[in-house]
């Protein structure tokens, strides 16, 4: 999927958010625990003892022999579960990685192992077969695989991988049992599914853009099982309009098709699809999470209560409709990127709490032309007013921006580096100094002058005694 070049830096930065995101600790679920993770362990092979059936390529190992290759010809794979009275254990990482003519793939039972990036860009693979008794789905194991729309995944496994299913154009209602209880980061990144995203019953937590830029998907459902949902997990899901949630979900809700945590304090997600032109924001809602707004391509006014505690970074990038928005008075930051690539924001009332402006917060808002930063604001990040970038990343200022802020603050500073146009509201308070410099400069002048005049006479005077 490709991403309009102006939207690409304001993207990049809100995905990068994911890294630095740190949810107040007030807003956490106060029965959360950190979820313990394992590293699968990958099986060693005896250097250089392999063989071959003209199809694949077997490498021995203890208690058996691992798949490691496949050759570029191959169109279909039926693996058993053993080879010339070798056992096959496992499938080993990127064995069939560019096999680009493999359309299927079946997998016997016995088979307890598939190593990441197994079936990384079979662009031609279209059914997939896994062994029962798999734990997992590793991480990128079918990334790319862009014609993949049949695979029957078995009850053992529990978890899908980062990146596993990411790029694949044809996925479509892929059917997953209740026993994966976590999708990791970018699993389904970039793919195509139905309109209707039920997330499966038994499912705990979903990895952080775990549904990034996934196009088809209008409706997702929220099973009562979900505890967590990652940061931007579904960033930039343009045809997203609605989420449902079971009312025995014990931490989420959904009001008007709008994703809030279970007591409505956060406000996880609206849809990017959701086409309304107005939204307020509940009384209730403390957080507004990173890219909470991201996207939406239909908003004009928002405006939010005093109740609004914390925004996260981008959260309201590329909302290119937004005229106007009506801030918190609570805020104390207003994060990176917040506003980036607003094109059509006419104005915004910087709360007299802010004390901090991040990076890139107004970059490419064409429409901004005027700010006034309070003199509570201590410190401006980088680009942040009166910058727009073009498609090579390069910055710009922008014409005829101005900055509002009185001469003694952080406004005057980021102005004079910048060599932004400000208008100091309490007058130029480089006019005493200049006048009692120009008042000293005159004294010293007059001094001089009237010296050079003492001077004259006393010439003078002698010239007209000699001269007598």
């Amino acid at each position: 999927m490709k991403i309009a070049p102006k939207k690409i830096l304001c993207t990049v930065l809100a995905a990068a958010a994911v890294f630095a995101y740190s949810m107040p600790l007030v807003y956490a679920h106060e029965d959360e625990e950190e979820t313990e993770t394992t590293e699968t362990i990958v099986p060693e092979l005896y250097e250089g003892d392999t063989f071959t059936d003209n199809v694949l390529t077997y490498n021995k190992a203890k208690g058996g022999v691992y798949i490691t290759a496949c050759s570029s010809s191959t169109t279909a794979v039926n693996i058993g579960e053993e080879i010339d009275g070798y056992k096959i254990l496992g499938i080993y990482d990127n064995a069939f990685s560019g096999c680009t003519r493999l359309r299927s793939a079946n997998i016997a039972d016995g088979v307890s192992y598939i190593g990441e990036a197994a079936f990384l860009g079979c662009e031609k693979l279209e059914t997939v077969k896994l062994p029962d008794g798999i734990t997992g789905i590793p991480d990128q194991c079918f990334a790319q695989c862009t014609s993949l729309k049949e695979i029957e995944i078995p009850e053992s496994v529990t978890s899908v991988g980062d990146y596993a299913f990411s790029y694949c154009d044809s996925l479509g209602d892929v059917e997953i049992p209740s026993t994966v209880t976590s999708v990791g980061d970018y699993a389904f990144a970039f793919s195509t599914l139905g309109e209707s995203l039920e997330l499966w019953e038994g499912l705990e937590t979903l990895g952080a853009m775990s549904y990034y830029y996934c196009r088809g998907v209008k409706t997702v459902s929220i099973p009562s099982t979900l505890e967590s949902v990652g940061s931007l997990a579904f960033l930039g899901c343009e045809d997203l309009e609605n989420f449902e949630v079971s009312p025995e979900s014990e931490y989420f809700k959904e009001t008007d098709g709008v994703l809030y945590s279970k007591d409505e304090t956060i406000l996880e997600i609206f849809p990017m699809g959701k086409n309304v032109t107005e939204f307020a924001v509940p009384d209730s809602v403390l957080y507004i999470p990173s890219g909470a707004f991201f996207d939406n391509p239909y908003l004009v006014t928002i405006t939010m209560t005093d109740s609004v505690e914390a925004i996260g970074e981008a959260a309201f990038s590329n909302c290119t409709a937004l005229r106007s928005i009506t801030l918190s008075n609570k805020l104390t930051e207003i994060g990176g990127s917040l506003f980036c690539d607003c094109s059509s924001l006419e104005s915004i009332e910087i709360p007299a709490s802010v004390t901090s402006v991040g990076d890139y917060a107004f970059l490419e808002c064409t429409s901004l032309k005027t700010v006034t930063v309070p003199d509570t604001v201590e410190a401006i990040g980088d680009y942040a007013f009166g910058f727009t970038d073009d498609e090579e990343g390069e910055f710009h200022k922008l014409d005829g921006f101005k900055l509002r802020a009185n001469f003694d603050t952080a406004a005057k500073d980021y102005a004079k580096s910048n060599r932004i146009s400000i208008e100091y509201l309490d007058g130029n308070k480089d006019m005493p100094y200049i006048i009692a410099i120009c008042a000293v400069v005159g004294i010293i002048v007059t001094g001089i002058a009237a010296a050079v005049i003492v001077i004259i006479r006393k010439k003078k005077k002698t010239d007209e005694f000699y001269q007598k």
